[in-house]
C-alpha cells in the first residue's frame, strides 16, 4: 500500500503545514528533473581552469622558455644579421601575439604556436651559421623543436576532437 505524500504527512499530528508545502516543491522540482528537462549547472572559475590547463601549461612553457632565451642570448652583431633572420623574428613575433586566439579557437592558437616554433628553429639554425659557439644555438633548436611538436600533437588532438 502506497501512500501520497498529503496521505503521509496528514497520519503526523505534529507535521506543520509549511513542511507539507516544502514536501511538495521538492517533489515538483524532482519530478521536473526526472521528466528529461536538464539543470544547467555554471562552471566555476576552478572548473574553466582545469579545462584549459594543458593549454595553461602550454603557455607557461612558452613563457619560461622565451624568459631563459631572452635573458642568457648572446649579443648578436647587427651588421652581420641577415634580412631573413630580422623576417623570420618578425613572422615568429606576429605567431607569438596570434596564439592567445587560442581561448576562442584552439586549432588557430596551437596552429600560430607551430609556427612560432618553426620559425624559432629557423633562427636557432641562424645562430649556428653566425658563429655562436657552445651550448647555446642546441639548446634554441631543442628548445623550439619541442615546442613544435608540442604544438602539432595539440593541433591534432583538438583537430580529432
Amino acid at each position: 500500500m502506497v501512500f501520497a505524500t498529503e496521505e503521509r504527512t496528514a497520519f503526523r499530528t505534529e507535521a506543520p503545514s509549511r513542511r507539507l508545502e516544502e514536501i511538495r516543491e521538492l517533489e515538483a522540482i524532482w519530478s521536473i528533473s526526472r521528466s528529461g528537462t536538464q539543470v544547467e549547472l555554471r562552471p566555476t572559475v576552478l572548473g574553466r581552469l582545469r579545462s584549459y590547463r594543458v593549454s595553461l601549461a602550454f603557455a607557461a612553457a612558452w613563457i619560461g622558455f622565451l624568459t631563459v632565451l631572452l635573458a642568457l642570448a648572446p649579443a648578436a652583431d647587427p651588421q652581420s644579421t641577415p634580412a631573413w633572420v630580422t623576417n623570420t623574428a618578425g613572422v615568429m613575433a606576429t605567431a607569438l601575439m596570434l596564439t592567445p586566439l587560442g581561448i576562442m579557437h584552439r586549432v588557430v592558437g596551437y596552429g600560430a604556436s607551430v609556427v612560432a616554433a618553426g620559425a624559432g628553429s629557423a633562427l636557432a639554425v641562424s645562430c649556428f651559421s653566425a658563429g655562436h659557439t657552445g651550448f647555446w644555438p642546441s639548446y634554441q633548436l631543442a628548445g623550439f623543436a619541442l615546442l613544435a611538436i608540442a604544438g602539432g600533437a595539440m593541433v591534432a588532438r583538438t583537430a580529432r576532437r
